[in-house]
């Protein structure tokens, strides 16, 4: 029997990472996601699939959670979702916003590649990033 795929997902409580772990419980992968620290009381997007996941806390400003959480859970593909999700928000908290977006991002690059080189990474990111033509 093939060995399960096993998936991280940052931003696993947000819209697209929600739907995200369903598609690929459905295709038999074991799923783990990083909730970031301040919602742990909110698992809305996920609370429905809370028992079949095995979820992380911690923040991408904080490398060590991240870090814990590739060595325990040893993952062969993470989707990198997490961002700030509300432009008015993004803009009130400019340098949070970079800290997840972009720092966030090269720690999740940087730890993968120490921990779990073989895993693939899927980076998502939106058009907005890069301003008006």
């Amino acid at each position: 029997m093939a060995k399960k795929k096993k998936a991280f997902i940052t931003g696993i409580t947000g819209q697209d990472g929600s739907y995200l772990s369903e598609f690929l419980l459905g295709k038999g992968y074991e799923v783990a996601g990083l909730v970031k620290r301040n919602a742990c009381n909110y698992l809305g997007n996920i609370d429905h699939i809370k028992n079949d996941i095995k979820i992380y806390y911690g923040d991408l400003q904080w490398p060590e959670s991240v870090a814990l959480a590739l060595y325990d859970f040893k993952p062969d593909e993470i989707y990198n979702l997490a961002a700030q999700s509300s432009p008015l928000d993004s803009f009130k908290d400019i340098i949070g916003t970079m800290m997840v977006t972009g720092i966030g991002a090269v720690q999740v690059f940087e730890r993968a590649k120490e921990i779990v080189p073989h895993a693939r990474i899927y980076q998502a990111s939106t058009s907005e990033m890069f301003g008006a033509p």
